[in-house]
């Protein structure tokens, strides 16, 4: 067997460019929805320090169950938010999320002081919520300006990939938080779900059969391998995108439903047409997953099926 070493002396995954044009094209009709969230009537400053927080402390938890108890908090303090921020502790944590199914993921201790850098940076560096808000609103994809502002706070600034600054990009732009001038340059945010979907669909493919063995049967490869299929992952999502025509905050929005729900690490439901995912998915997904006429482990190849994405736990995502 190939030592991981050997394996990362080469170019270890390849982006096939007529599968993402091939994947593209059902996902060219999708509209973004003008949706209402319970947050929308929130000023708009508050909604910023809101999805800011979140998203600091989204990593191994489910996105939903989270993001509501983040904001019943938050917006209880909605006069105080900062205040609250920088005043959560551990025990506020564990409480606010004492009816998770998965206790060892709340980790409240280290995402009350994710949350509580948050408040102090906002404090320290911007004053109050109304600056933050009109610096923000200031910054530009295209120049790393927006990305370079985050790297102040340590939940945004831990990833080289910029994950959790690429979800919030993501969230501002599709809730019009913010009205950016350049949001045509988001860039894609590649968790452990666009990982999967990316191999099995055959749109990132690995270059030897040794990295087969790496990223099959509950995978825990080395960081670098992590970082190399991220980058990767991250390239065919542009380029799936440009493809469809469609924005990247909105591919990867689809994609990470679609592999949270269909293309799951454990029985994927390739072909099942009841699935949880919002009704503007759900329209893409009408005969089963939206893939399946050309995904390489529906279709072609079974060991796609068996790839998942690595178990690298970490805080970054």
């Amino acid at each position: 067997m190939k030592k991981i070493e050997d394996l990362l002396s080469k170019e270890l995954f390849k982006v096939d460019p007529i599968s993402c044009m091939e994947h593209a094209k059902v996902l060219s009709t999708y509209t973004r929805p003008s949706e209402e969230l319970p947050w929308s009537s929130e000023d708009k400053q508050d909604q910023l320090v809101f999805k800011v927080a979140f998203i600091s402390v989204c990593h191994q938890f489910n996105w939903d169950f989270l993001q509501s108890k983040i904001a019943e908090d938050l917006f209880k303090n909605r006069e105080n938010i900062l205040e609250r921020l920088q005043e959560i502790t551990a025990a506020d944590i564990s409480d606010l999320l004492k009816d998770y199914p998965k206790q060892q993921r709340v980790r409240a201790k280290e995402r009350a002081k994710l949350l509580r850098d948050i408040g102090i940076q906002v404090k320290n560096i911007f004053g109050d919520k109304f600056d933050f808000y009109q610096e923000i609103s200031k910054t530009k994809f295209s120049d790393g300006s927006f990305h370079r502002t985050f790297d102040s706070f340590i939940a945004y600034s831990e990833d080289p990939l910029r994950k959790k600054t690429n979800i919030l990009s993501h969230e501002l732009v599709k809730e019009s938080i913010i009205r950016f001038e350049d949001e045509e340059f988001v860039k894609p945010a590649i968790d452990y779900h666009i990982m999967r979907v990316y191999l099995r669909t055959g749109r990132v493919v690995p270059t030897d059969p040794a990295i087969f063995q790496q990223l099959g049967k509950t995978p825990n490869p080395r960081g670098t391998l992590v970082r190399i299929l991220r980058e990767s992952v991250a390239e065919a999502e542009e380029l799936t995108a440009f493809y469809a025509g469609i924005n990247v905050a909105d591919l990867n929005y689809i994609e990470w439903q679609v592999a949270r729900s269909i293309c799951t690490n454990v029985d994927p439901r390739c072909t099942a047409t009841e699935i949880g995912v919002p009704d503007d998915v759900k329209k893409l997904c009408s005969q089963g997953c939206p893939y399946n006429p050309f995904c390489t482990a529906f279709n072609y190849d079974k060991r796609f099926i068996e790839l998942e994405e690595p178990k690298f736990i970490s805080r970054m995502y």
